[in-house]
């Protein structure tokens, strides 16, 4: 009988094993429904391109990223500091001159952003430099877009730049999520890098899940009751009618399989998105920045060259693009395809787009959690039906990779005793 069974090889719960083994606990059981390790972080082969299940990036700042992961190994790269913002055929860049100067004079005399605008963001950058993230997670709590009103910033500016920028990062075209993690996010971009691993972010998962011995993960093993038996151990019950008996059980699987499997109240209102991965022989952005849609209108909401970022992604002499439309549209895959190369027209009008190849369409229902002000409260009033079945994941802590990963180490930590 294992010490501890851990449901789900996601990264929160490749996380809680990492930890769990670095302080000696070596009898534990990983189970996992997929074929493969982590969940939503994980990376496709589509005819010789390496495409992530959806468009996600890392930041090298967040506190987890810097206990747990091995960017090295990872051979991670770089985006460039800031994003360039499209409007109406024109490519405007609004760069981060403190961390790249070549960016100062583009960024100087962006037109879309108001010299005020400028210095309200410099001014917001010095302000939360003093801060802990556990210090700005404790900030009054209102919406991202009540707080960038607040603050000042124009409507020019939110729509050029804050809330395509954000909207990207939340999954939020309204930015009705706490004011709390906007600011967390800004921190972490100011201090940070934003990459992506070579080979795509299902490196992230493959790294975590080397560090556990082969046979304590368990593949195609679906979890389908956790049931509290008199001695007070647990017991999970498999699919293929496998029992497996525990002193601790860590639940590590996404809040609705949660809801699901242990028939408790976890927050389930999910964020949406759609990615449509494309391929071309050529080139269309000026280096590894992100393309915002700057215009306040149309279907796409940034747009990213990922061979710039890493050229591993693609065939040689291939490109790799993504564009990322926020919520699940009521289109074809067909019209969806052929709006977005319309859009995209308008976007790089110089280029022949109808060489734009079309890989695939990712539509993810539950891309990220809802976080609207006063989730926190919510998490942390989050009760377990018994004392040695934990819970891990992002509805535990928040809605990302430092949520995850944070909420196994979390975890990991109760069942040492600390």
């Amino acid at each position: 009988m294992p010490e501890v069974v851990i449901i789900g090889a996601g990264l929160a719960g490749l996380t809680c094993a990492k930890v769990l083994l670095e302080q000696g606990l070596r009898d534990l059981v990983v189970l996992e429904k997929a074929d493969a390790p982590g969940g939503r972080v994980r990376t496709d082969q589509v005819q010789g391109y390496r495409l992530d299940r959806g468009f996600q990036v890392l930041f090298t700042a967040y506190p987890s990223v810097r206990r747990h992961l091995d960017l090295q190994a990872l051979q991670v790269r770089s985006y460039r500091p800031g994003a360039v913002l499209v409007q109406r055929q024109q490519h405007y860049l609004l760069g981060d001159p403190l961390r790249d100067l070549s960016s100062l004079g583009a960024t100087l005399t962006n037109p879309l952003l108001s010299w005020a605008d400028k210095l309200r963001i410099m001014q917001l950058r010095l302000q939360l430099w003093g801060q802990s993230p556990e210090q700005i997670l404790e900030t009054a709590d209102m919406t991202t877009a009540m707080f960038l009103d607040r603050y000042g910033f124009s409507r020019r500016t939110r729509q050029s730049f804050f809330d395509p920028f954000y909207q990207g990062i939340l999954l939020d075209p309204s930015l009705e999520t706490t004011a709390r993690l906007f600011l967390f996010y800004f921190k972490m971009l100011a201090e940070g890098d934003i990459v992506t691993p070579g080979y795509g972010m299902g490196e992230i998962s493959r790294q975590l899940a080397q560090m556990i011995p082969t046979q304590a993960i368990r593949y195609q093993s679906p979890v389908v009751r956790v049931q509290m038996l008199p001695d007070q151990d647990l017991e999970v019950h498999l699919q293929r009618g496998d029992r497996i008996s525990a002193p601790w059980v860590v639940c590590a699987v996404e809040a609705p399989a949660v809801r699901q499997l242990l028939q408790i109240e976890v927050p389930v209102q999910p964020r949406a998105v759609t990615c449509l991965y494309w391929a071309a022989p050529f080139s269309l952005t000026r280096g590894a920045y992100l393309y915002l849609n700057a215009t306040g209108k149309g279907r796409i909401n940034h747009w990213m060259e990922m061979t710039q970022v890493s050229p591993d992604l693609a065939p040689v002499g291939q490109h790799l693009y993504v564009s990322v439309i926020l919520g699940l549209p009521d289109l074809s895959e067909t019209a969806l395809v052929q709006q977005c190369r319309s859009e995209l027209k308008t976007w790089f009008p110089q280029a022949d787009l109808d060489q734009l190849r079309f890989l695939r369409q990712y539509r993810i229902p539950f891309a990220q959690l809802a976080q609207p002000p006063g989730i926190d409260q919510i998490m942390h009033q989050i009760q377990s039906p018994h004392p040695r079945l934990l819970l891990a994941g992002e509805y535990r802590q928040q809605s990302s990779i430092e949520g995850a990963m944070g909420s196994g180490e979390q975890a990991a930590q109760q069942i040492l005793g600390r």
